[in-house]
């Protein structure tokens, strides 16, 4: 038994490149994953600016205060968050080498036992550049560490 295959020129399609519909689905499911994976960019970096952008720093503490507000605070248990706010919020100045002196705030109840002249490193957080009344300064200082300050460090007397 022997099978021959006729095909006619009306069966074979020559390859030609895509036609015109499949070009612009081509085209639109292109542009719309451009779109997604920007949008998904500007979200990450709109919400998580103060991570990427924090900055560690490690130098002689100048000022720590904490802040006293002269008036009553009252929280319920249902939001003690708000009290603990108020009452665990720092003023944190700190010297490097290079006698850049960076200032921060903080609601770290870790530097309730820091004190001026000893040496830490500490994580910064910047405010967006859109929070056009706080953009270029810190907020959130975390302390990562407390040490004695090297000889290069110590304060002038």
């Amino acid at each position: 038994m022997n099978f021959e295959f006729v095909l006619d020129e009306s069966f074979v399609r020559v390859w030609q490149g895509p036609s015109r519909a499949e070009a612009e689905m081509r085209s639109f499911v292109t542009i719309s994953i451009v779109i997604l994976v920007l949008a998904g960019a500007g979200y990450i970096l709109v919400n998580y600016w103060s991570y990427i952008f924090s900055k560690t720093i490690s130098g002689r503490v100048e000022a720590v205060e904490k802040l006293q507000i002269p008036v009553a605070i009252m929280g319920t248990h249902q939001n003690p968050t708000t009290a603990d706010r108020q009452l665990f919020s720092f003023a944190v100045a700190i010297r490097q080498e290079d006698g850049k002196i960076f200032t921060a705030s903080s609601e770290d109840r870790q530097w309730m036992v820091v004190s001026k002249g000893i040496c830490v490193t500490a994580k910064l957080f910047p405010y967006p550049p859109w929070h056009f009344d706080k953009g270029g300064t810190y907020f959130n200082a975390r302390l990562d560490m407390q040490y004695d300050c090297p000889p290069s460090l110590a304060p002038a007397q």
